[in-house]
């Protein structure tokens, strides 16, 4: 049976930001501070420790009390292979170096409003779960899933390497096949975004700057 312990925050930084001509979205900035900043100070509170799982190493580095680790420590044919590779090599680090924790808790490098009890909700699903030995489960909001808003159990590192090796890419899909569980975020009345609102396009950037002008950060 699998049991619940404090998570590992991973911010999946590896995205290439093609639809923004290829930006390095953890780092476009909204107010003062960079969404890499905003994502630390949201999971700070709610994980044991922080890791950073991208390709761009060197423009990521200047958190220095962050670990950060990328898709070719586990292996070059996982190099830009999506962001199941990026789960696959923070899975990796945590079966190395987190021997006392056995979650991660996984959240995209353009996600900009991150809940408060993103975590607790999460590791609550899972222990409502344990009975049928749950390995993972992911935020919905307004009907709308992210998959990589998700809590991932160490044991399922096995899986996920014979999933990419088999081919397969898709976040849904092998959620799916693991009996992944569904857990509810509501949006409130007083937030400036929703829930886990990402940024795929300059207009998703510009709404997201627009929207949280008045939160002087």
């Amino acid at each position: 049976m699998v049991y619940a312990s404090s998570p590992i925050g991973c911010i999946l930084a590896g995205g290439k930001g093609e639809r923004m001509g290829g930006v390095c979205k953890p780092l476009l900035t909204i107010g003062s501070k960079s969404l890499l900043e905003l994502q630390i100070a949201a999971l700070k509170p709610q994980t044991r420790s922080l890791l950073v799982s991208t390709a761009r190493v060197a423009n990521l580095l200047s958190h220095s009390n962050i670990a950060v680790v990328t898709d070719a420590q586990c292996g070059e044919q996982y190099i830009q292979q999506g962001p199941l590779a990026g789960v696959v090599s923070a899975l990796d680090w945590l079966n190395r170096e987190h021997t006392d924790s056995d979650w991660l808790l996984t959240i995209p490098g353009d996600t900009v409003c991150i809940p408060r009890n993103f975590s607790e909700l999460l590791m609550n699903s899972i222990r409502r779960h344990q009975s049928v030995d749950t390995k993972c489960a992911f935020a919905v909001c307004d009907n709308n899933p992210y998959y990589l808003a998700a809590l991932w159990h160490r044991d399922c590192l096995a899986d996920l390497r014979h999933y990419l090796d088999s081919g397969e890419r898709k976040v849904s899909q092998f959620l799916c096949g693991q009996n992944a569980v569904k857990v509810e975020f509501s949006r409130t009345n007083t937030a400036s975004l929703p829930p886990f609102f990402n940024i795929n396009t300059q207009d998703d950037y510009d709404y997201a700057k627009a929207a949280m002008a008045n939160k002087n950060l």
